[in-house]
Formats: C-alpha cells, structure tokens, sequence
C-alpha cells in the first residue's frame, strides 16, 4: 500500500457570516477557493496539470455554491482544463472528509497528487427548497424527525437541566484552561504563513490575534438571533491540504 503524505495546507482569512457585514461576503465563494488554490500552488511550488483531482467538501451545494464548486473553483483559478474536482457533502465535517478521500485515493495507488479542502461561506447561503434535513421524505422524517444542531443543543440543555449561564461558564472555563503543548512546540509556529490573502480585499492578510477583552465579556454581550439559540457562523475556507504521493518520497529519510 502506497503512503499519502500531507505537503502543505493553506487557507483565506476568516469574516463574520452575514451578507454585507462579513469582510468575505462579498467574494463568491469559488473566488476565494480559486484564490486559496493559486496561493498553496505558489507556496508548494507544483505544476497545476499534474494534480489529479481536487477533492472540496461543502455543506450546501446551493446558490453560489452549486454545480460542483471544486470543478469551477479550478477553473476560476486558471488552472488547465485537465484538472478535475469532485464535491462532496458531509455535513460539518465535509472539509475533513475530502482530504481522507484525497489521502485514501493516494494510499489506495490509483492517484499520485490530490488536494482537498473545503469552502462555504455563510453569508451566500440559499435555500435549498426542502421541509429539512428529510429533503421531503416524509416517510424518513417519521422514523427521524431531524432538527438542526443549534436546536438539538437547546433541547439536550434543556432536558438535562443546563441554564445558559451554565453552558456559557463551561465555554469560558474551556478556553481559559491552560492547555498541554503538543510536540513540536505549535506555539512557536507562525500561523500567518498559512493565511492566503484574498486579491478581491487587500487589506484582509491575517485574522489571527488574541482577543482583548475577557470572553465572559463578550457572551454576555452577544443576544440570541432566535430564542432557543445563538449562532456562531463563519464564512470559512477550511484547512486545504495538498496530499502526495513521489513528492514525499523525495524527501522521506
């Protein structure tokens, strides 16, 4: 079996996720993966014609982000004709899948050089046409009447009895904890270097800084936009990684 290796991984700057409010909402979302793409090619240094595919995970697939946002993000990019993309939807975790795919293709032997990665952005979201996450079924709505994550969170609190002071003190508590480096020491890493600034903005280079004010601050401050939940939504481009096969050889002790 063959090993897949991760190269390098990039990534945009992140915005608030609303439409005119976000620093990102007004870059299309094929933008600012096709932005992403050239910033990894450049910073790797391959040649576009010899990727493989390009494996993206996204969590909608409507509106900006429909019709196969991998293929026309490489096409936006500029990148040859020849070079595939394949989209994928799981959900939260959409990102991550396509780099295991990208990483299982490799280990399998049928692909060399793969990428994969995951865009969405908040602020372009587009209903979708369905009752839900049944997609109109009602038969599978019987047996799984499936509600979103921000309502499931308010129902599990509410039923084990936790107030939102409870949940928001926990929150505070996490962040706050002093945590155990990890080896190598990723505190000296700089983080900056995987931050691909977006052409369509700038001014936007990095969005990496350490909040100023307490956290219990700052979800006090924060009201509910519904009365069961309060959202935390990003326009985001998930990590990128590009995963190869005879690139790491070369390099392999």
């Amino acid at each position: 079996m063959s090993e897949a290796w991760i190269i390098d991984g990039v990534r945009s700057p992140r915005g608030r996720g609303k439409p005119g409010v976000g620093s990102l909402s007004e870059i299309h979302p094929q933008r600012i993966m096709a932005q992403v793409l050239n910033g990894l090619k450049d910073k790797v240094g391959f040649d576009p014609a010899d990727v493989e595919d390009f494996v993206a995970g996204n969590g909608s697939g409507t509106g900006d982000h429909a019709h196969d946002i991998a293929r026309m993000s490489v096409l936006d990019a500029g990148w040859p004709i020849t070079t595939p993309g394949v989209t994928l939807h799981r959900f939260c975790g959409s990102g991550q899948q396509a780099v295991t795919v990208a990483a299982q293709s490799i280990m399998a032997g049928h692909q060399d050089l793969v990428i994969g990665g995951g865009v969405e952005s908040m602020s372009r979201y587009a209903p979708n046409h369905t009752d839900g996450f049944t997609a109109n079924n009602t038969h599978l709505f019987e047996q799984y009447p499936l509600i979103p994550q921000g309502i499931s969170a308010d129902l599990i609190a509410t039923i084990e009895g936790f107030s939102r002071e409870d949940v928001d003190g926990y929150a505070v508590g996490v962040r706050n904890a002093p945590r155990p480096l990890s080896k190598p020491d990723i505190s000296r890493v700089d983080w900056c270097q995987f931050i691909m600034p977006m052409a369509d903005l700038p001014s936007i280079v990095t969005n990496i800084r350490v909040q100023a004010q307490p956290w219990s601050r700052w979800l006090d401050s924060t009201r509910p936009s519904r009365k069961w939940a309060r959202p935390c939504t990003t326009d985001r481009l998930e990590p990128l990684m590009i995963s190869a096969n005879r690139f790491t050889r070369m390099s392999k002790p």
